[in-house]
């Protein structure tokens, strides 16, 4: 029997080591650091966004409008730097999002541009970017090398999904006659280049381009021909991180796919029926913030693959798509809402007065309730699509898409002479409450982690690997018991 209770020693013994061995290694995985297990790592920084290429990139030529060259570029970004974006423009989100620039991803600012490289009729080789556009066009002595047409630190216009930007723009060439050589260059330098910057004249082909003057022969204009020629564009963003204790880091997405405008331009396809799809909305919540003493929603805009690659391309074109809302009482008259009406990922905010004000038509001056709180409201919501046939082409037919309808239970709705007068409500329907009960739970769930592994409730205070090496060395005991019953109850019987 003693030896049998040996076995039993050795046994637990052995199994304790290899759970404390398993405790030892759990800890030594729960420590690694959050940055070495963090999904993107750029440079060494953690972006609070993915830094992707622009999803989608149009170009198209405005035929002499502006100026000859000028041509409208638009692209798109991905969900996750629109969200940041949004939520950083948003006044009730901006300050928690440079705190968390600060405290979480350990830098004091973080802002996003785009560059825009371009080739003519070779898009394989024509290409203009150079290894100072790495460093936004400058050497270490910080002189400038790109050229006139090279654009390296345009800044995003909107928080809006899909934006655009002119290029290619005019510039006069001085050609006034009593100018000798010499002068003609220094004053033309983006033309003729310098000893730094390579000059337009010096990164176009002969062939490529014509000069036309103006009617007092003082200028000449650079003319190219989309009949004959084509121009490629391409685009990549460039995130700039500043930290207090060092100089500026260039984080770049890789480039964009390649648009083209001209001779061989891509054939656009506007939107119909068919391919506009209703919007896509979820989670209406109220926002923070009232809109001139009226309550004001928000709502999640999913914007698909295929769409915003059909508004890039009708953006380029000049055309655009916009969100029209309304919202009414079941079975009252619809009214069109003020609110976000662009595109974008993330919180949209609509507000609610013209609803209100359309509910309370016929009431008295003095303050009063229109709309009871948790009574149901419906919102419905349509795209808008002006579309052209090309950029200054004909304009097509208006385009609408089917209606997204949620219904949801409103807030008070009180007709506000000054300012809305709203009932005190009990302390225990306070919203900072509840916050502050989720934040003393989350706490708790703290405070109830095991010291061990790091991540077990820990009954009793002890740690559940602990309990299940109790639980197992009990049934082996009685395993080894209960044989050794049965051995001597054999051996009496064969006595």
């Amino acid at each position: 029997m003693s030896q049998a209770f040996t076995e039993v020693k050795n046994m637990i013994r052995r199994f304790k080591r290899a759970m404390l061995a398993a405790a030892a290694g759990i800890m030594a995985f729960t420590a690694i650091p959050d940055k070495a297990l963090a999904e993107t790592d750029y440079k060494g920084f953690k972006l609070p966004f993915e830094l992707t290429a622009p999803e989608n990139v149009a170009v198209s030529w405005m035929e002499g409008n502006d100026s000859e060259n000028t041509c409208t570029m638009s692209y798109s970004m991905n969900d996750s730097m629109n969200e940041w974006m949004v939520k950083m423009a948003d006044p009730n989100s901006h300050d928690e999002m440079c705190e968390k620039l600060v405290n979480e991803y350990k830098m004091s600012d973080l802002w996003v541009e785009y560059q825009v490289d371009w080739a003519i009729d070779d898009p394989e080789n024509g290409w203009h970017y150079n290894e100072y556009w790495d460093n936004k066009g400058l050497d270490k002595d910080y002189h400038s090398h790109v050229g006139e047409w090279d654009y390296i630190d345009l800044g995003i216009g909107s928080t809006d999904k899909v934006n655009d930007v002119w290029l290619f723009r005019g510039r006069a060439i001085n050609i006034d006659p009593d100018d000798d050589e010499e002068v003609k260059k220094s004053e033309n330098e983006w033309w003729f280049g310098n000893e730094f910057i390579p000059g337009l004249k010096n990164q176009l082909k002969e062939d490529q381009y014509t000069l036309v003057e103006n009617e007092d022969k003082t200028e000449q204009y650079v003319k190219i021909d989309f009949a004959r020629h084509t121009v490629y564009v391409r685009a990549r963003y460039v995130a700039t991180v500043r930290t207090d204790d060092a100089d500026d880091v260039f984080i770049f997405s890789d480039w964009s796919n390649i648009a083209s405008c001209g001779k061989d331009e891509e054939k656009y396809e506007p939107l119909t029926k068919d391919t506009l799809k209703a919007p896509d909305i979820s989670d209406i919540a109220y926002y923070k913030d009232d809109f001139n003493g009226w309550p004001q929603i928000t709502c999640k805009l999913v914007v698909p693959e295929d769409l915003t690659t059909a508004l890039t391309k009708m953006q380029a074109v000049g055309g655009y798509m916009s969100i029209e809302w309304e919202a009414r009482v079941p079975d009252g008259k619809w009214v069109g809402l003020q609110g976000d009406w662009t595109l974008k990922t993330g919180d949209l905010i609509i507000a609610l007065q013209n609803l209100g004000e359309a509910l309370s038509e016929g009431t008295d001056s003095e303050t009063k309730t229109v709309l009871e709180k948790g009574s149901p409201v419906e919102l419905r919501a349509r795209y808008f699509c002006k579309q052209y046939e090309k950029l200054n082409g004909e304009e097509l037919e208006d385009l609408y898409s089917d209606y997204t309808v949620l219904t949801f239970g409103t807030e008070e709705l009180v007709k506000p002479e000054q300012e809305p007068v709203k009932e005190e409500e009990p302390a225990k329907e306070e919203e900072p409450q509840k916050e502050e009960k989720k934040v003393e739970k989350k706490e708790k769930e703290e405070d109830d982690k095991c010291g061990l592994c790091g991540f077990c409730p820990q009954p009793l205070g002890i740690c559940i690997f602990i309990w299940i090496a109790i639980i197992i060395a009990i049934v082996i005991i009685v395993i080894v018991v209960l044989k050794l019953k049965g051995d001597s109850s054999d051996k009496e019987k064969k006595k």
